[in-house]
């Protein structure tokens, strides 16, 4: 008996190393950062939505393996949904039974009509991520607007020989003696123009021309910056290092689908701050990923996850610096009124 075949995703979530993710989490605070650690990924519906869109982009031959599209509808009442729970756990009939309240053993009618349906659509989707066939449904013209559309379609194009598209291509790489790893969604190869591009796929429940909001909220220029490192190391163990490494880029969709996907660029800016942190235009301090590997390791090494390092540092003071011009009295030091 062989071992099942792991996915890409598998395998990757599986390799020792720091990513971005853990990263982007230390950033929120080392207390936030050990509660991901300490817990199983949590499969929101944005988060099904997001993968199952991945997956039929970029690995539609596991879309099957990895999601349950569920049709059955709930037992029509609660006595039924409760025998159907119950005997999902324990396979029996008279547990099933006392569990539900019924009075009277089922007949197979009566079973067979109101609760088998669900019972096998259930077990059918044991292991795998289920979904809405209203949310398929989204998912599938979500996949459909990112491979047609003008500006989109290129990215998932394989029949350019020139072209060499990689989808789900995990990098295993080293940072000043530290593991880390990256999963990138696709690495494009153009061999005519001698160019590299990395591409990160994401969908949004808002407005695509909203994205730069959400670019900021979740982080993604630690991503983006995190990525483009990765993949100086990808290029050199590939042999590509003569060519140029092309910005990153975000490949936008919407679930709702009223506008077309779009590209997002990421300057040249916005990368070194995610390489080494700086200030939004609110004068907001982040942190680049440089600094957070090294506060991270710094962690590790005293195992104290109470503070960021900036707080322990100041013994639990903070300075607040809330505004940047005073009013018509600034020549009046505070102390005098």
């Amino acid at each position: 008996m062989t071992d099942e075949k792991l996915t890409p995703e598998q395998e990757y979530r599986r390799a020792r190393g720091v990513n971005y993710s853990s990263l982007s989490a230390l950033a929120v605070s080392p207390k936030y950062y050990r509660q991901k650690q300490e817990q199983e990924p949590e499969d929101t519906d944005a988060f099904i939505r997001g993968s199952a869109v991945d997956c039929l982009l970029t690995t539609p031959e596991e879309f099957n393996k990895q999601f349950y599209v569920m049709t059955a509808n709930l037992p029509t009442s609660e006595m039924m949904l409760a025998y159907v729970n119950n005997y999902i756990e324990t396979e029996d009939h008279a547990q099933a039974q006392a569990a539900s309240g019924y009075k009277r053993p089922l007949t197979t009618e009566k079973w067979v009509q109101d609760g088998q349906p669900y019972y096998d659509a259930i077990k059918a989707s044991e292991g795998k991520r289920i979904m809405t066939f209203d949310t398929y449904s989204k998912v599938q013209a979500v996949v459909k607007s990112l491979k047609e559309s003008k500006w989109t379609k290129k990215y998932f194009d394989t029949s350019n020989e020139n072209i060499d598209i990689k989808f789900q291509q995990s990098i295993y790489w080293d940072y000043k003696g530290t593991a880390c790893k990256s999963l990138l969604d696709i690495i494009l190869v153009d061999h005519m123009a001698e160019v590299v591009i990395p591409i990160d796929i994401k969908t949004t429940s808002a407005s695509v021309y909203a994205f730069p909001s959400s670019f900021k909220k979740w982080k993604y220029y630690l991503q983006a910056a995190f990525y483009t490192r990765a993949m100086v190391s990808w290029m050199e163990d590939e042999s590509l290092d003569d060519y140029d490494l092309l910005p990153f880029r975000f490949v936008v969709g919407e679930m709702d689908n009223y506008n077309l996907p779009l590209v997002y660029v990421v300057s040249d800016l916005d990368l070194a701050v995610g390489d080494y942190g700086g200030k939004d235009r609110f004068g907001n301090k982040v942190k680049g990923w440089v600094q957070l590997l090294k506060e991270l390791n710094a962690h590790i090494e005293e195992n104290n996850w109470d503070y960021p390092a900036e707080i322990e540092e100041r013994s639990g003071e903070v300075s607040l610096e809330t505004f940047v011009e005073m009013g018509a009295y600034k020549k009046i030091p505070h102390t005098n009124y």
